[in-house]
C-alpha cells in the first residue's frame, strides 16, 4: 500500500529527514540505476543468533522443545545455585546481626 508522495529535501551536508515516513529505525539502502534510492527496514543480529538460525536441525529442535514444554527439565546446577545464595544471604543477615549486637 503506497503512501501520497512526500518531497524531502536533503540540507547543506546532503542528509535528509525521514520523520514523516519512517516506521522503523533501521534501513538498508540501496541505490536504483535510475538513481531511485531504497530504504528496506533492517534488524541486526549477533553473530552467534545468525549462527544459529542457519542450523536448521538446531532450530528445530528448539521449536520442538519449546511446543512442549512438559519435557523441560530443571538443571540441578540452577537449583544448587538458588541453594548457596539464600544461604550466603541467610549468612551475611546473622553476621548483620552479631554487629549490631557488639
Amino acid at each position: 500500500m503506497a503512501s501520497d508522495p512526500t518531497l524531502i529535501e536533503l540540507d547543506s551536508r546532503r542528509r535528509a529527514s525521514l520523520a514523516k515516513l519512517a516506521k522503523h529505525d533501521r534501513y538498508l539502502a540501496s541505490e536504483e540505476p535510475d538513481g531511485t534510492i531504497v530504504l528496506v527496514p533492517a534488524v541486526v543480529i549477533t553473530e552467534l543468533e545468525s549462527r544459529f538460525r542457519a542450523n536448521a536441525d538446531l532450530v528445530g529442535q528448539v521449536k520442538d522443545n519449546m511446543a512442549h514444554p512438559e519435557r523441560r527439565v530443571r538443571h540441578p546446577r540452577a537449583q544448587q545455585a538458588n541453594s548457596a545464595n539464600k544461604a550466603k544471604a541467610s549468612g551475611r543477615a546473622a553476621n548483620r546481626s552479631k554487629a549490631k549486637r557488639a
